[in-house]
């Protein structure tokens, strides 16, 4: 059984100024135990201004923020999310990963009607934790216990890539006149190696972007509703982001026209996969049929999009 233990403490003092200044600053002081052989500790400051104006139901407000924040190896959701990339020992030697950043943006308010917010932001992720690719060579069985043909598998073992930029826009909007009501966001997103760890031996290098990271997102959503019936709608749309060809990943596993190609490590390179923008479709309804009794109908993935998705790991 392994024991991870977490203790600090946490502060935060606001500050407004003539109801048109707002301050605000704190941070966290944390020591964990546990998850690495040696205890941890770390200092998480935070500081932010607001400007804020009020005329006529319209609110304007103008901010900007910095902060940091530090996650350990080992924590319950990467456990559950990597079961059987890594053990435990493995993921004890890791360093936290840690982030810092600034961020800067504009909400517009519009009562009912609306709103619009922009954000520009510019964060560094120091030691990130990614799953490298290595190959191994299983022996095979062949007729009567002799001896097969070795077969190669490909493992994941998790590392430290390194420093991690990540630059963007987030651009959110929505619109309500009377049982309609629209809404999307758009991000535009930047993400790129700075530095690669002392001891990583994955693929990437300064200046790659990050994998499974799409340039543009954009999403679009549509809701009405009146007396018993609602109905919504929605597309989201992703584009240009560098994945792994998992199809000619396992052609060469198997050994077919791919096989005499390096797995593993830098060689990983030359699976990398350009995916072309991919759009999925999503709608449903709700009917309320007699007091707090409600039928809802859901549809998601209506075009049945299966091919290429940023994080789904394949490229078929």
């Amino acid at each position: 059984t392994l024991w991870i233990t977490n203790r600090g403490a946490w502060a935060q003092a606001a500050l407004a100024i003539g109801e048109q200044w707002y301050l605000s600053a704190g941070g966290r002081a944390e020591r964990t135990t546990g998850a690495t052989p040696l205890p941890q500790a770390a200092l998480v400051p935070m500081v932010g201004v607001a400007w804020v104006r009020e005329r006529q139901g319209r609110l304007l407000k103008v901010r900007g923020a910095y902060g940091t924040g530090i996650r350990p190896a080992r924590t319950l959701m990467r456990g559950s999310s990597w079961l059987g990339v890594a053990s435990p020992a493995g993921m004890s030697a890791l360093e936290p990963e840690t982030q810092r950043g600034v961020e800067a943006g504009a909400d517009l308010l519009l009562g009912e009607r609306g709103s619009l917010h922009v954000t520009r932001f510019q964060q560094r992720a120091d030691g990130l934790i990614q799953p490298v690719a290595t190959v191994a060579a299983v022996p095979g069985q062949g007729v009567a216990g002799a001896p097969g043909r070795p077969t190669r598998v490909l493992s994941f073992a998790l590392q430290n890539v390194g420093a991690i930029d990540n630059r963007g826009w987030e651009l959110q909007g929505r619109v309500q006149q009377g049982a309609l009501s629209l809404s999307g966001m758009l991000a535009l997103v930047d993400s790129r190696v700075a530095r690669t760890a002392r001891g990583y031996r994955g693929e990437l290098r300064p200046g790659d972007r990050m994998l499974d990271v799409p340039a543009r997102t954009l999403s679009l959503a549509a809701a009405w509703q009146r007396g018993r019936w609602a109905l919504h709608s929605g597309v989201a749309h992703a584009a240009d982001w560098i994945t792994y060809d998992r199809a000619t990943i396992a052609s060469a596993l198997e050994g077919g026209e791919e096989g005499a190609r390096p797995l593993g490590g830098a060689q990983m390179r030359g699976f990398w996969a350009r995916p072309a923008a991919v759009t999925r479709w999503r709608a449903g309804g709700t009917v309320r049929l007699a007091g707090a009794l409600l039928l809802q109908v859901t549809g998601e993935n209506l075009q049945h999009v299966q091919r290429g998705v940023p994080g789904a790991g394949a490229v078929v």
